[in-house]
């Protein structure tokens, strides 16, 4: 947004005229005598809600609409400076909420997985409305222009690249995958599918399958992330898949994105 010379100094001149607005309601409420209380009051609130996500295990994402509905209380000022500073203030507001809608202030680790990225190569999902119908979630992982892998089993790649179990361990860059639901870690292996109804069978979901035990009610949607591991560390996590099993249907998303 802000990459040429003219948008930077347009950045540098909101800059300046923010931050000159802030010192003069400063101190206007300073010669007010409500400067104190202001500073309590925000702060105790920042302390909060910083520390809140760590507590429930959340990220923040404070978006821009909060910022007008945050900052509006600063405005209660008897002042034709203020006046104007509210209005800019809640249409700041009203544009965010018509925009995106009332965004929550924390993401999941799956939302902000989704929006911040390590540039790494993601998945790509391979699955077909039948395939969802029966609870099955498929995908791939592009290894070059011309070549997805699909299962990382050491036979599996050796048919699929042609190369020896040594040239595997050293070209290719991936050992696993992790498949999240609803941000919820259902699997973590070799495989490159993972059934529903099979894994609710054997119990081998994580956490217990209650959990998903009625996923094929038509009208439940699951949002769905898989991300391949290099030895250990998760990368980045593909598009979402915002699946209905109950229907069979599923479209693939950039969600959690604004």
């Amino acid at each position: 947004m802000f990459s040429n010379a003219s948008s930077k100094g347009g950045l540098i001149a909101i800059l300046i005229v923010v931050g000159i607005a802030i010192l003069v309601f400063l101190y206007m409420h300073y010669k007010q005598n409500t400067l104190f209380g202001y500073i309590v009051g925000y702060s105790i609130s920042g302390i909060v809600y910083a520390s809140l996500p760590n507590i429930v295990g959340l990220k923040i994402h404070l978006h821009h609409y909060l910022y007008g509905l945050l900052l509006l209380p600063g405005t209660r000022l008897q002042s034709r400076i203020a006046l104007v500073a509210q209005g800019l203030l809640i249409g700041l507001f009203v544009q965010g909420v018509i925009k995106y809608g009332f965004a929550s202030p924390f993401d999941t680790s799956l939302q902000a997985n989704a929006i911040y990225t390590q540039g790494t190569v993601q998945t790509q999902w391979n699955m077909t409305n039948s395939d969802i119908s029966k609870g099955l979630i498929k995908w791939t992982y592009p290894y070059n222009a011309t070549t997805s892998i699909t299962d990382l089993y050491t036979t599996s790649l050796q048919k699929t690249l042609g190369l020896t179990p040594l040239q595997i361990a050293n070209q290719v860059p991936i050992n696993e995958y992790v498949l999240s639901i609803n941000d919820i870690q259902v699997y973590r292996g070799k495989k490159s599918y993972f059934s529903l109804p099979v894994s609710l069978a054997a119990a081998e979901m994580d956490p217990l399958p209650s959990a998903f035990s009625n996923y094929a009610t038509s009208g439940l949607v699951y949002y769905i992330r898989v991300a391949p591991v290099s030895f250990g560390n998760i990368m980045d996590f593909g598009d979402v898949a915002v699946v209905d099993f109950g229907k069979g249907t599923f479209t693939v998303s950039r969600a959690f994105s604004n």
